[in-house]
């Protein structure tokens, strides 16, 4: 379950997480899934409200407080973007 903080990131009350079974994630999704948490206080905001992005240049500060190893760090940047995607996704189908 993602802290307080990190729920308030997304914009989602920790409320919410009470009610899903947990999330299992693979070994080799492992790391990406870990970015992503990291980045969770990251999202870049509309001026009329809503997220579209993450702010990738936290990134470096992130991937350097993981310790994640720089040949890792062009697959993890893709992987970063299908997680925002598929985040923004679900996030905008909560709106509707």
């Amino acid at each position: 379950m993602p802290t307080l903080d990190q729920a308030k990131g997304l914009g989602i009350p920790l409320s919410a997480y009470a009610a899903q079974p947990p999330v299992v994630v693979w070994p080799e999704n492992r790391q990406a899934v870990e970015v992503f948490q990291a980045m969770s206080t990251q999202w870049v905001c509309a001026p009329m409200g809503g997220f579209y992005a993450l702010n990738y240049g936290s990134l470096p500060v992130v991937w350097d407080a993981l310790e994640v190893p720089a040949s890792d760090r062009g697959r993890l940047l893709n992987e970063l973007r299908w997680l925002e995607r598929a985040a923004l996704s679900a996030m905008e189908e909560k709106k509707d």
